[in-house]
């Protein structure tokens, strides 16, 4: 999901190190026959992240559990599967919307990040080692709201965080115009002026 992410926000850096399909794109030119590097580091990623899912599957066919315990975490695993990747569409549509809701953003925040980075783990971990309902939905209420918080501080790195603590570049996000509560809050804080198409235009030549 990480490696599909990645390509999908266009990030070319995860952790300090570039992300997997840049890695591919790095290769020296003469490498690819005259191939399009781009095109193919995309291809490579893409196909190694089904096959690591695939592989996440099989640890799970394999794992020293009861069959009903086993078939509730690929359950889950395929409802996680599913609802990150309809975060993500929702995701990639705010790129067409001029204007998105906070309603609409918490949203992808909760499908996109939260359902696979927090709530998932915690939930597979859990059901693995036998919890009962009753925990499994305590640590739904504390997982949820951590995974947006989670993301809600990603965006203010995002802005205002020191690339080499952070590992990935700073303004990307605003670089390619990308919808963010941030962004909501400064249409509505902003005062007319700082609204105008010079000011817009001196807030990207910083970037």
């Amino acid at each position: 999901l990480l490696i599909h992410d990645d390509i999908i926000d266009q990030d070319d850096m995860r952790r300090g190190k570039p992300s997997f399909h840049t890695q591919y794109e790095l290769f020296p030119v003469d490498v690819y026959n005259h191939r399009d590097v781009e095109h193919f580091g995309k291809s490579v990623a893409i196909l190694a992240g089904d096959i690591l899912s695939s592989i996440a599957y099989d640890l799970i066919a394999r794992a020293d559990l009861p069959q009903s315990v086993r078939l509730a975490i690929v359950e889950h695993s395929n409802r996680m599967l599913f609802e990150t990747g309809a975060g993500e569409i929702l995701d990639v549509l705010n790129d067409i919307s001029d204007e998105a809701s906070r309603a609409h953003l918490l949203k992808v925040h909760l499908l996109k990040t939260c359902k696979y980075s927090f709530y998932s783990p915690l939930i597979i971990g859990a059901t693995a080692a036998g919890a009962s309902r009753r925990q499994l939905e305590l640590l739904e209420s504390f997982a949820l709201p951590v995974g947006v918080a989670y993301q809600l501080h990603d965006d203010l790195l995002g802005l205002f965080g020191d690339e080499e603590a952070i590992g990935k570049p700073v303004f990307s996000d605003l670089r390619q115009g990308k919808q963010t509560l941030l962004m909501i809050e400064a249409r509505e804080r902003g005062s007319a002026q700082q609204k105008t198409p010079a000011a817009r235009r001196r807030c990207r030549s910083l970037t």
